[in-house]
């Protein structure tokens, strides 16, 4: 059975505190850009979604879409687990869990450089 956009974006909406017309709208804003290149490249490369019916459920052209399975790919090899956070919805006191580990991360660079680790 193939997934169906909507579902798939609802769960990334969820995932990402964002709202699921925010990321089908289109809006160029870094939060919702990289949550639609993330929930794209679910889409298309592991949900086997085609790129004209996501391109139509997101009203833009296919080619789009293929930059945005790039871009989705990219936030995917830079957050490893990312997709079982957005299929599980995971979530840390309210926030999602790439913001979390983002901040993790920022905070060992920190440590790093101030000689702490």
């Amino acid at each position: 059975m193939i997934a169906r956009p909507d579902s798939i974006f609802e769960k990334g909406a969820k995932w990402s505190n964002l709202l699921t017309s925010d990321i089908t709208s289109g809006s160029k804003r870094a939060q919702i850009a990289k949550a639609r290149a993330v929930l794209s490249y679910l889409a298309i490369r592991l949900k086997r979604m085609k790129a004209i019916e996501l391109a139509d459920f997101l009203n833009v052209s296919p080619s789009a879409i293929s930059k945005c399975v790039l871009s989705g790919e990219k936030v995917v090899k830079e957050y490893p687990g990312i997709i079982e956070q957005i299929t599980n919805k995971v979530k840390i006191s309210g926030t999602s869990l790439c913001i979390h580990e983002r901040n993790v991360e920022k905070s060992k660079a920190l440590k790093q450089l101030s000689g702490e680790v």
